[in-house]
């Protein structure tokens, strides 16, 4: 199986246990789409979350909601949530959900390693990051098992 096979099984089993649903064809986005986004946000995102974009679009249910590249509307668009959002200021940082106290969790795109990965953090006072998990894939495990 390749690495990328194994991402969207892994991706997919993860998604299934914290939203309950599957991939839906139409709902996912393409190569292209995932790439506009990146440019308009200055950023690659690691290859886990595109994982999820192209397979998922965008997530939510109950209190848990990823920002993406939803096909029924704009709330939720990575791009027009990170645009609005004003929390820091430090650079290659986007915001890609929120937690319980409406803090939000980002990708540290700053710090991306060589398999395309980058840690997941939480930002305080404004520049201080906290480091939550060392991958995207990492945090969505720890989200899967209730530890996040």
């Amino acid at each position: 199986m390749e690495v990328e096979d194994m991402m969207v099984a892994e991706v997919t089993a993860l998604a299934y246990r914290i939203f309950g649903f599957l991939p839906n064809p139409a709902a996912g986005v393409s190569d292209l789409e995932v790439e506009a986004a990146e440019y308009d946000l200055g950023v690659r995102l690691p290859e886990s979350y595109r994982t999820l974009l192209r397979h998922f679009g965008a997530a939510s249910r109950c209190c848990h909601e990823f920002f993406g590249l939803p096909r029924d509307g704009l709330w939720g668009d990575i791009v027009l949530m990170n645009a609005a959002d004003r929390t820091h200021s430090l650079p290659g940082l986007v915001k890609f959900t929120l937690g319980d106290d409406g803090l939000g969790y980002y990708l540290d795109t700053t710090r991306m390693d060589a398999a395309g990965e980058c840690p997941v953090v939480r930002v305080h006072r404004g520049t201080e990051k906290v480091t939550i998990a060392s991958t995207f894939l990492d945090f969505f495990q720890q989200l899967a098992a209730g530890t996040a």
